[in-house]
């Protein structure tokens, strides 16, 4: 799986970089900004859900005190897209000074540069904007979990209703 997850994060950049020379740095930053918004959402969610939904664990894990495999499988389902987030955003808020200073530079690179560094930020852009993509895909197997629980819990309540109630009659 790692393989294919090289191939396609390779894939990407590579069509980015290769398509990315006419779309200028100034029109690729609002793309950034977007992305950087979303990470953030996504971070802020995943944190306060792990905040309201695994509060004991988190106080046990900051104690350094062990808990049980099940919590902690359950909690890695979250902790993950949350770790994965903030590398993200931390990625993602590093590039702001790097635009704002090519922009105020303005050392008026010859077309050749100016067209690798498009290039290069759109392929970067590219890899960063599949990450997301994978954080997002990451966000929904807890929800599933959930989900699943809860259709299972709703299932065995009906049944123990209907063995208590004598019978369908």
């Amino acid at each position: 799986m790692r393989w294919l997850n090289a191939v396609i994060v390779l894939s990407i950049g590579w069509i980015g970089h290769r398509y990315g020379g006419s779309i200028s740095l100034q029109d690729q930053w609002p793309y950034f900004e977007a992305l950087r918004t979303t990470t953030s959402i996504v971070f802020g969610v995943m944190g306060a859900l792990l905040a309201i939904i695994y509060p004991e664990v988190l106080k046990t894990g900051f104690r350094g005190t062990v808990t049980t495999a099940n919590g902690n499988g359950d909690l890695n389902r979250i902790l993950a897209p949350c770790a994965h987030s903030a590398l993200l955003l931390i990625m993602l808020v590093s590039f702001a000074p790097l635009f704002a200073w090519i922009k105020a530079l303005d050392l008026q690179p010859k077309a050749i540069e100016t067209e690798i560094l498009q290039q290069w930020g759109f392929a970067i852009f590219c890899v960063l904007s599949y990450w997301q993509i994978s954080i997002l895909l990451m966000v929904l197997r807890p929800l599933d979990a959930l989900h699943l629980s809860t259709n299972e819990s709703l299932t065995l309540e009906r049944l123990r209703r209907g063995i208590h109630s004598n019978g369908r009659g």
